[in-house]
């Protein structure tokens, strides 16, 4: 099946290059502490008049670095002494400055002395031999701002901006301010969709084709498309099938046409497209890709705890017990077997691997804690919590804290981002079995609790880091194994006491049926040597067709049909039918009369 979708959303993309501004200063008879200013004018200066610039805006002579100036953005130079000043306003590499707007102010809110005139020059170097302008301060005298006049110079291909004050002061007190504007060369101007997401996509999907739509905001010129590529951790998942290469000015758009075919892959892909143009501004933009397949088998391992701490799973992720752990005890339920038993002195180490820590997750299991486990308690643990003090935190815990109270904690990344992240569900019922399960949905950015299959907690943490330095966050990591009745980075800490059960790891956020499923099944349930497969197909009458195929309790399965033979053109007839034993049915009643062939397939609902 190919799709084709459409993002229409458009964005001005922001101009990045003012980040490199730096200001120089040259003061006869020298810097004199302070005395001399340069700061945004948003700040405190206009119509607070008990506020003077501090001295503190500037750092030995330099502009503080979190105020730099932006597009069309003020400045103001304040000299209130009567001695001669230069500042120097290097533009960095930008070179495609179509004008510079200078407006010259007087302003009798203090009483300082302020220059009489103050001369602008434009250069590319930094030997000023362009041309000057000259503007007289003129004296309000009344508390208000004067204009002394505008300026607009013709200063394309300028980089530095020279502003000399000549020392002199005015009669009436005053100081001067100069408001500087400067403009860009933006013709043609790229305008893009602020990214690309394929969506949520069914298990075993086809490519997948998405738009991006493109326009040139510049008047005069046609943009120019030199380039189109991918790059990032999935790119070879997506593909650039098309793209104009120019666009009309006045408004002329396009469309980069890009394709995604997760190649029998399933899960979360990203990438980046780079678009290269003669935009002189932003002459590469990057748009971020994004697409998630349904993951149809998302158990990822499964310790039943009956006799060892190996994975049941078949997927290789065995423990290895330290200290002592006491197997075959009687465990939760039938369907859960036998279960093991912590008393506070050994814990199970499952080996870091990436396949435990996935952006999305699922954690269910049984457990009895024990009253004599005080202080927070862990049956389960997939942390890294990097040294120094924490600064790092990824991964989730399940605990049992100091007040009895069941806790899902996960790390945000680092302490600016949500540190670790606590939601509660309820008071511990020390001495009997109860049902864990926690899920995340990275998609919704939501974390779920589940006891006894009922949803205690529902919340949005401000960021999830998963235990897994393959994942790009931008975020120091010390990989770390999973613990089993043992929390801290190594399992030593926080260990449990008590029993726990038939322990499950998925890689999805589990739904509230199927976290009931398991509760009721067991994780063994998920597991089974039949194929997924349409095992019959009966057809009843001309319009009536009954199909019925292999299922799991708590799946929710959809049924597509397409008629006549050739090209499939499937349509969704039902999205709601839920496994509830081995094999689930579907009746389609409405075929259109007439229609000799009729073909179906059954796929999971994500």
């Amino acid at each position: 099946m190919k799709t084709t979708l459409c993002a229409a959303a458009l964005l001005t993309l922001v101009n990045p290059a003012f980040a490199a501004l730096t200001y120089s200063y040259s003061i006869a008879p020298g810097f004199s502490g302070g005395t001399y200013y340069l700061d945004d004018i948003a700040g405190t200066a206009r119509n607070q008049a008990n506020t003077p610039f501090a001295s503190g805006d500037l750092t030995d002579g330099v502009l503080a670095p979190n105020s730099p100036p932006t597009q069309n953005t003020d400045i103001v130079a304040w000299n209130p002494t009567p001695l001669a000043a230069t500042i120097t306003i290097d533009l960095g590499t930008i070179t495609d400055v179509s004008a510079i707007d200078i407006t010259t102010f007087a302003w009798s809110a203090y009483a300082l002395g302020a220059p009489t005139g103050v001369t602008i020059d434009y250069s590319t170097t930094t030997t000023f031999a362009g041309p000057g302008t000259y503007h007289a301060f003129t004296n309000g005298g009344d508390g208000s701002v004067s204009h002394a006049g505008d300026v607009t110079t013709s200063a394309s291909g300028a980089r530095f901006i020279q502003l000399a004050f000549d020392g002199t002061t005015t009669t009436g007190d005053k100081w001067g301010l100069t408001e500087i504007d400067v403009s860009f060369n933006a013709d043609p101007k790229l305008i893009a969709g602020t990214g690309l997401d394929f969506g949520r996509l069914p298990a075993n999907s086809d490519s997948v084709d998405v738009s991006l739509a493109l326009q040139n905001d510049g008047a005069a010129n046609a943009l120019d498309i030199s380039g189109v590529s991918v790059t990032g951790a999935d790119a070879a998942n997506f593909a650039v099938t098309s793209h104009p290469a120019t666009l009309a000015p006045g408004g002329g758009t396009g469309n980069i046409d890009v394709s995604f075919n997760p190649n029998g892959k399933d899960g979360y892909f990203t990438a980046q497209l780079e678009i290269s143009s003669n935009d002189p501004v932003s002459p590469t933009v990057t748009v971020p890709l994004a697409a998630y397949v349904a993951i149809s088998d998302p158990l990822v391992a499964w310790w039943p705890l009956d006799n060892d701490s190996t994975d049941a799973s078949g997927n290789g992720f065995d423990g290895l017990d330290q200290g002592v752990i006491t197997y075959s005890q009687p465990g939760a339920n039938a369907a859960s077997a036998t279960a093991a038993l912590f008393a506070g002195g050994g814990h199970i180490d499952i080996p870091w691997n990436v396949a435990l820590n996935t952006r999305d997750f699922s954690v269910t299991l049984w457990a009895n804690a024990d009253t004599a486990g005080g202080g927070h308690r862990s049956p389960i643990t997939n942390r890294d919590d990097v040294a120094p003090g924490g600064a790092f935190r990824h991964g989730w815990i399940i605990y049992k804290n100091p007040n009895g109270i069941w806790q899902f904690w996960n790390g945000g990344g680092s302490k600016n981002d949500g540190e670790w992240n606590a939601a509660s569900a309820g008071s511990v019922d020390f001495g009997n079995w109860h049902h864990i399960a926690i899920t995340y949905d990275s998609f919704t950015n939501t974390k779920t609790f589940y006891v006894d299959g009922s949803l205690m907690s529902t919340s949005n943490p401000v960021a999830f880091s998963p235990n897994n330095s393959n994942i790009a966050d931008g975020f120091n990591h010390d990989d770390e194994d999973l613990h089993i009745g043992g929390g801290g980075d190594v399992g030593t800490s926080f260990r449990w006491i008590g029993l726990i059960d038939d322990v499950g790891l998925f890689r999805t956020a589990l739904s509230g049926e199927e976290v009931a499923s398991i509760m009721a099944n067991g994780v063994g349930s998920l597991i089974s040597s039949t194929p997924f497969e349409i095992i019959s197909v009966i057809r009843n009458s001309d319009t009536e067709v009954e199909i019925t195929w292999n299922s799991k309790p708590g799946i929710t399965y959809a049924v597509d049909r397409s008629l006549g033979r050739g090209t499939f053109n499937w349509t969704e007839v039902d999205d709601g039918t839920t496994g509830a034993g081995e094999t689930a049915s579907y009746t389609d009643s409405n075929i259109p009369a007439g229609s000799k062939d009729a073909f179906y397939r059954v796929r999971v609902v994500e």
